[in-house]
């Protein structure tokens, strides 16, 4: 298996070569969807060249009630995909679950979020409403053992619970995310960790935030960014 260095590095050579510096959102756009890709079928090569047991199923979500962490680049693309498959009344009782959750998380610190259980404003009858387009960090994501998730589901915060990911696994995934943000920064785009329901808010409400990120300034205001924990 590569190394962590050794993966991060290829992404970081890839996004910055189909990028060339360029800020213009397709384009961004684009480069994001062919690293999910090849995020996805490296972690699913990983899987079966190991025999890594993963217990992932349809209908299965509770991982989508854990702190969801996703850049500007992978919210704004979400938002054009709701705003170009989701009716009226679906982008409405979106945008009331994301404010939900939003108004849930606000007061807590990031330790606190860890283990309240909120749900993604994107969750719909147990599956994710936007699939196709999660961010990296809900991809990366994955279970070796169901129970587990059932025990942390119920006991959030019982620390001594296991992690239920394999751990070269997780690593390798990581590594080619911060691969491919490195890559980004060759043309000066924000960064930034925000937390998914306030940003997605925020981009789904006004364009000017699109507008602002092209330039290469923060994409959203103080209060949508992820707060760090200790854990």
């Amino acid at each position: 298996m590569f190394t962590f260095n050794d993966i991060k590095n290829i992404e970081k050579k890839k996004a910055a070569k189909l990028l060339k510096g360029s800020r213009d959102p397709d384009k961004v756009k684009r480069s994001l969807i062919q690293f999910y890709t090849s995020l996805d079928e490296n972690m699913a090569n990983i899987v079966s060249t190991y025999n890594i047991p993963i217990e992932c199923r349809d209908g299965c979500s509770y991982c989508c009630l854990l702190k969801v962490d996703a850049r500007a680049h992978e919210i704004f693309s979400i938002a054009d995909f709701i705003n170009s498959n989701f009716t009226a009344d679906e982008i409405s009782s979106l945008k009331d679950r994301l404010r939900k959750s939003a108004d849930q998380i606000a007061p807590l610190t990031a330790q606190e979020h860890l283990v309240s259980n909120i749900p993604c404003g994107l969750l719909v009858n147990d599956s994710c409403s936007v699939y196709a387009l999660r961010p990296s960090m809900c991809r990366k994501f994955h279970s070796t053992s169901q129970e587990l998730c059932v025990a942390s589901f119920e006991r959030p915060a019982d620390i001594t619970i296991p992690s239920s990911e394999d751990e070269d696994l997780n690593i390798a995934a990581r590594a080619a995310i911060m691969g491919f943000e490195e890559g980004l920064k060759k043309s000066k785009l924000d960064v930034t960790i925000y937390e998914i329901n306030k940003s997605l808010l925020y981009a789904l409400e006004s364009a000017e935030h699109k507008q602002e990120w092209r330039k290469g300034k923060k994409a959203f205001p103080v209060d949508a960014e992820a707060k760090h924990s200790d854990f």
